[in-house]
């Protein structure tokens, strides 16, 4: 089992890919420790820095993340990628 499974969600630190606006990120942010959202789109991650107000564990990059190495470093206990998956077309939902 997971060593963060046995660890409170509010110490986890979490990784968003393609975060958007941050329409999940809010919604997840006030249960862990620190969540990271990133966006290829300049655009979405302006509005969804403006959310960090509300939530100052949260921050937003604008990055095509293509290698770990970008992240310097970092290690998270969940990545997640809400919408990603549904704009790229790959679940054939539109």
């Amino acid at each position: 089992m997971p060593e963060n499974i046995e660890r409170p969600l509010h110490t986890w630190d979490v990784l968003e890919i393609g975060c958007g606006t941050g329409l999940l990120s809010t919604f997840i942010a006030p249960q862990v420790g620190s969540l990271l959202g990133v966006d290829t789109s300049k655009g979405m991650i302006d509005v969804f820095n403006t959310k960090t107000r509300a939530h100052p564990n949260m921050s937003g990059r604008v990055m095509l993340l293509e290698s770990p190495e970008q992240l310097e470093g970092k290690k998270f206990d969940l990545v997640t990628s809400n919408l990603l998956l549904r704009a790229s077309g790959i679940t054939g939902d539109r």
